[in-house]
């Protein structure tokens, strides 16, 4: 004899979900970018590692408002996009934000390609209880979300290696 179709949705129900919550990916790519990166730049003014770490001919401390700055208009770029294409509107806003997080490559310093590259993600239905695109948004949000990883993935390796390579001197 088969179960009855209630049995079989009890178990579907209490089956886990799997991904990160949307604001633990979005906010941990800021956290691991701009927050991380601020932090870099903080320690090796403090410490005066290196008079040239970083950007030319800016100082630790001349970099860090531009970090911020730049991070947190793309943060709130990210939000506020990832709000207003919400919904019916979400795979709009998945390829809205890919391209973002892509045009703001040359600024990945600041961690503001990380943050829209992580909400097109999420904007795919990456993140938990996302519903999942196909087509040219989940193409996006599988670019937003490589991006925020090699963004996080340059910061630290940048920043260590710039630190080690001082100390070697």
């Amino acid at each position: 004899m088969t179960a009855p179709v209630s049995a079989n949705t009890a178990t579907n129900a209490a089956s886990p979900t799997r991904g990160l919550a949307p604001a633990v990916l979005v906010g941990g790519a800021f956290v691991l970018t701009t927050v991380a990166n601020t932090l870099f730049h903080v320690a090796v003014s403090i410490w005066d590692i290196r008079d040239d770490f970083g950007a030319g001919d800016l100082t630790p401390e001349e970099q860090i408002p531009v970090i911020i700055v730049i991070g947190v208009i793309g943060l709130l770029a990210a939000l506020g996009i990832g709000k207003w294409l919400s919904g019916d509107r979400a795979p709009r806003g998945a390829v809205v934000l890919g391209v973002l997080s892509i045009l703001t490559l040359p600024v990945f310093f600041s961690g503001a390609p990380a943050s829209l590259g992580a909400m097109a993600a999420v904007q795919a239905g990456f993140a938990r209880g996302g519903v999942p695109t196909r087509g040219a948004p989940r193409g996006f949000g599988i670019a937003g979300i490589v991006i925020a990883v090699l963004i996080i993935v340059a910061v630290f390796a940048g920043n260590i290696t710039g630190i080690i390579e001082t100390a070697t001197e």
